[in-house]
């Protein structure tokens, strides 16, 4: 009789610390699941931005050749200016180059705004990789605490099993 109950407390104590490894895995795998729709948020968000820097660019490539271009319709000006045979030709000459000036500096106050952009949406991509790295480590740590804790909990199982099959063996005799 000692011997039976010895058994039947000895697999009481390995079925409650079965199940409390049962409940610690779930805990684990919603904290898991949880990482994972993170990570998998992150990586939206990261599309996006490289989209957002690709297209800042672009942008910024088409407004330096802009202004490129009317650099160059500047010096054109100032040289027509130089050689304005009239006086009327000439101060027609100076409000064209006037309007280029005004749509040069625009142009380079557009360029720098999207640089400063683009200089931004490059910092929150790399904060956005350093919080993935960060979340894939502890998704990685905690794929091997939710291993370990998988691998206690077979072994008690088989523990639990034997213990059951010692207290089946007493019942026969």
């Amino acid at each position: 009789m000692k011997k039976i109950n010895s058994l039947s407390k000895a697999a009481e104590n390995l079925e409650k610390k079965a199940h409390l490894i049962e409940e610690h895995l779930e805990e684990i795998s919603d904290r898991i699941n949880q990482i994972e729709k993170r990570i998998y948020d992150i990586r939206d968000k990261l599309s996006q931005k490289e989209v957002e820097v690709i297209e800042t660019s672009r942008q910024i490539k088409e407004l330096e050749h802009q202004l490129h271009e009317v650099r160059q319709k500047i010096k054109k000006h100032r040289k027509l200016i130089q050689q304005a045979e009239t006086q009327r030709e000439y101060e027609r000459l100076v409000r064209e180059r006037d309007k280029l000036v005004a749509k040069s500096t625009d142009l380079s106050d557009k360029i720098d705004s999207l640089k400063k952009k683009l200089k931004d949406l490059l910092f929150e991509e790399d904060k956005l990789f350093e919080e993935e790295e960060k979340l894939e480590k502890e998704r990685e740590k905690l794929q091997k605490e939710y291993s370990y804790l998988l691998s206690r909990l077979q072994s008690i199982l088989v523990r639990l099993n034997r213990k059951i099959e010692g207290f089946r063996e007493l019942h026969r005799f």
